[in-house]
C-alpha cells in the first residue's frame, strides 16, 4: 500500500514529492574541523563529536577538583540511573520525575561546586561552554544534512520503483500534479491551497498506488523497506530539531 502525508497542520509540513527539493546548505565548521570537500560527511561528524566530548571532559574535570567523595560517588550513580532510564524509547509519566529528579540532583551538585571555583577557573569554564555550543551548532546542522542527503536518495530509489510500471501519460499527469503542489507549498497560509493540497496529493496517491499494483512481490518489498527506512529517517530528524540539551 502506497501512502502519500495528507496536510493537517500547514505551518509544519514541507512537501514530500517525487521531485526532491531539500535544500541543503554547506556547513562551514570552525577551526577543530576541516572537511577536505565541501559536504559534511559522516567522519567529519564524527571528529565534532569527539571534540564536544573531549570539551565536556574538560568541564567536568574543573568542576570534579571542587566535588567531595560523596558527592563524586552520588553523581556517578545519578548518572548510571539515568542511563538506565533512557534506555527506555518511551518513558512513563514515573519514569519521566525519576529523570527529572536525578537532573535537578546533578545541577545541584555542580551549583554547589561552581561557588567554589576562582575567577580563572570561571573564565576557562565560559570559553569552553562557547566552544561547546559552537560545535553543538554544526554537529547538529551536519546531522540535518546528512539525514537530508539519505531522504533525497531513499526518496529518489522509492520513485524509480513506483513510477517503473506508468504510461508516459501518467508520468506527464504526475509531474504536473507534483507542480501545482509545489507551487501550493509556496503559500500554505489559507485554508482553501491546504485542502487543495490534500486533494493534489489524493491524486498523486491513486496514480503511484496504480504503479505499485502492478510491481511484482520483490518490488513491492522493496518500497515497503524504503518507506519503513524514510519514516525512521524522519523521525531522528525531528529529534534532532527538537532536542534540548542540557549540560
Amino acid at each position: 500500500m502506497v501512502t502519500i502525508m495528507q496536510i493537517q497542520n500547514a505551518a509544519n509540513i514541507t512537501p514530500i514529492t517525487s521531485i526532491n527539493q531539500t535544500n541543503n546548505q554547506d556547513i562551514k565548521p570552525n577551526n577543530q574541523v576541516s572537511p577536505s570537500s565541501d559536504t559534511f560527511s559522516i567522519s567529519d561528524l564524527g571528529k565534532v563529536t569527539q571534540e564536544i566530548d573531549s570539551l565536556f571532559d574538560k568541564v567536568d574535570n574543573i568542576y570534579m577538583t571542587h566535588l567531595s567523595g560523596d558527592q563524586k560517588k552520588e553523581l556517578e550513580s545519578s548518572y548510571q540511573q539515568l542511563d538506565a532510564l533512557f534506555e527506555s524509547e518511551q518513558p512513563n509519566d514515573a519514569q519521566d520525575k525519576k529523570i527529572n529528579t536525578l537532573f535537578d540532583k546533578i545541577d545541584s551538585i555542580f551549583t554547589s561546586a561552581e561557588k567554589s571555583l576562582s575567577p580563572e577557573e570561571q573564565e576557562v569554564l565560559s570559553k569552553l561552554e562557547n566552544k561547546i555550543d559552537s560545535l553543538m551548532e554544526v554537529e547538529n546542522e551536519g546531522f540535518e544534512n546528512h539525514i537530508n542527503e539519505e531522504l533525497d536518495s531513499a526518496f529518489k530509489q522509492r520513485d524509480e520503483l513506483l513510477t517503473s510500471k506508468l504510461s508516459s501519460q501518467q508520468k506527464n499527469e504526475l509531474k504536473s500534479l507534483n507542480e501545482s503542489l509545489n507551487t501550493l507549498f509556496d503559500n500554505l497560509s489559507n485554508d482553501e491551497n491546504t485542502q487543495q493540497a490534500n486533494k493534489l496529493f489524493e491524486k498523486i496517491d491513486a496514480i503511484l498506488q496504480s504503479s505499485y499494483n502492478k510491481l511484482n512481490e520483490e518490488d513491492k518489498s522493496k518500497v515497503e523497506k524504503i518507506d519503513n527506512n524514510i519514516n525512521s529517517l524522519f523521525n531522528d530528524l525531528e529529534q534532532t530539531l527538537e532536542e534540548d540539551i542540557t549540560y
